[in-house]
Parts: structure tokens; sequence; C-alpha cells
């Protein structure tokens, strides 16, 4: 009967650990959100016969991984 709140204290506060890192990580990469942002509200790209353009711009902002590194 001991064991049961040892073992959700731990459980809670492994929970506690991964909701707290994920709002960081998400803080570090706002840049890339704001640059998704500017490409959908562009003239340019919101013409239909651009949204295959638009489309391989945002695809190519989502899969930099420069765009969110940590400079030390």
């Amino acid at each position: 009967m001991n064991r049961f709140p040892f073992s959700f204290l731990i459980s809670l506060l492994t929970l506690n650990t991964m909701v707290e890192a994920k709002p960081k990580a998400r803080a570090q990469c706002d840049v890339r959100d704001e640059l998704m942002t500017i490409v959908y509200e562009d003239p340019f790209f919101s013409r239909p016969e651009n949204h295959k353009k638009r489309d391989l711009l945002i695809k190519k902002i989502a899969t930099n991984k420069f765009l969110c590194e940590e400079k030390n």
C-alpha cells in the first residue's frame, strides 16, 4: 500500500518535467512561425497559381534545421 503513493509521485514529477520542456523548445522557434505567417499573408503567394510555390517554400522553412538552432 505504501508503494502506490510513491509511484504516483514519480509519475507526476515525470509528467511535470515533460510539460515544462515543451514550451521552452517551442519558444526557441518563433522565427519559423513568423516566416510562415509572412509567406501565407503575402499577396503573391495568396494567388491560386502560386500555391505550389508557396507550399514548397513553407516546406523548406519547416524542414530548415538552422532556423531554430541555438546560438552559443
